[in-house]
């Protein structure tokens, strides 16, 4: 296969996995994860540091608990290849809805996602990732 295309395909599983990840918090369908981190993954975010699957995971549902709702809207995705390798950046928009008696607060954050990708025997997995945030604003409604 010509090494243009492979580089084609390489960039599209791989931005792929980015919005598998967006798609799976908001489902709160965190076991998905295993899917797309490998078993050895780190995540460094705001909310701590997890070295492995299930502390990834684990990590994940503790900052997820308290909302009934969220959205991540992944954008300007840059993927870099580097044979085996990658390195991915995102921008990210992050709207979160609280369980029912604080619904009227809802968090919007403007976030900087870095993710290190690897080739596996299984396909692209990704195995750390950093978010950075950017901005954030919280809404009161009546």
């Amino acid at each position: 296969m010509p090494a243009r295309l492979t580089d084609m395909i390489d960039r599209a599983e791989l931005t792929s996995l980015v919005h598998s990840v967006g798609r799976n918090l908001d489902q709160k369908a965190f076991e998905g994860m295993r899917a797309i981190y490998t078993a050895d993954a780190e995540a460094i975010t705001p909310g701590g540091t997890a070295h492995g699957i299930e502390a990834v995971i684990a990590q994940v549902r503790r900052n997820h608990q308290d909302y009934e709702a969220s959205q991540h809207l992944f954008g300007d995705v840059q993927v870099d290849v580097d044979g085996d390798t990658a390195v991915i950046g995102a921008n990210t928009v992050v709207t979160l809805v609280p369980e029912a008696e604080h619904r009227h607060i809802h968090r919007t954050i403007g976030v900087r996602y870095r993710f290190d990708g690897i080739r596996t025997s299984e396909g692209w997995r990704l195995r750390r990732v950093g978010i950075t945030p950017v901005w954030e604003r919280s809404t009161i409604s009546a």
